[in-house]
């Protein structure tokens, strides 16, 4: 083989591993770019994050100019004469996007104020009363029917000698939210039926 023949033969393998070096680089980069996406995922809100986008939303909702729809509701069995429930309904257009319901007996009345959002609740307020008196403020953050969140004040309904704006405010720990989260979700579902059954006043 005379010199220039084994020129180009070099020339050629020389090409030849720096095409094969420059393939195993990109896939090498590719595997890097997708470890890299792979190490950081979308970091998913916080409780807290949800908590607050919430209550922006319920800002959102009571600043519009809703219509406004008041019904009551009265257990029709004679000897459940004293189980009633009235409503207040807010209506953007077709979509009710607020419900206050209004609960008592003997000295005790409870207001629950639910938003709704896509026809689902997403946040409800609870303010309960002993006399006028106020003992329990708690607020409920919802995400698929399940609680994520509740912060509450509460003293004893009976309790005449603390002030209720001086209680301080709470959060909920983990095991509190599961054991409430199964039974709001009943009551709701109960409160929905009393809702339907109710008669505009």
């Amino acid at each position: 083989m005379n010199f220039k023949s084994t020129l180009i033969l070099c020339c050629f393998i020389s090409i030849f591993f720096s095409c094969q070096q420059a393939k195993n680089n990109s896939a090498v980069n590719k595997i890097e770019s997708s470890a890299a996406v792979a190490e950081k995922p979308k970091k998913a809100q916080s409780p807290e994050d949800k908590a607050k986008a919430c209550d922006e939303a319920v800002k959102r909702i009571d600043a519009i100019s809703l219509k406004k729809v008041s019904s009551r509701y009265q257990n029709p069995k004679p000897e459940l004469y004293y189980d009633m429930a009235f409503f207040h309904a807010f209506y953007n257009a077709n979509e009710m996007l607020k419900l206050v319901e209004i609960v008592g007996e003997e000295g005790y009345i409870t207001t629950s104020t639910y938003y709704f959002k896509n026809k689902k609740v997403f946040y409800c307020s609870t303010l309960s009363s002993y006399f006028n008196s106020d003992y329990l403020a708690r607020r409920d953050y919802i995400e698929d029917e399940k609680i994520y969140s509740i912060a509450a004040r509460e003293k004893e309904p009976e309790d005449e000698t603390t002030d209720f704006a001086t209680v301080k405010e709470i959060l909920w720990e983990d095991k509190a939210l599961k054991n409430t989260s199964e039974g709001f979700k009943k009551g709701f579902a109960e409160t929905m039926k009393r809702f339907k059954a109710s008669k505009v006043e």
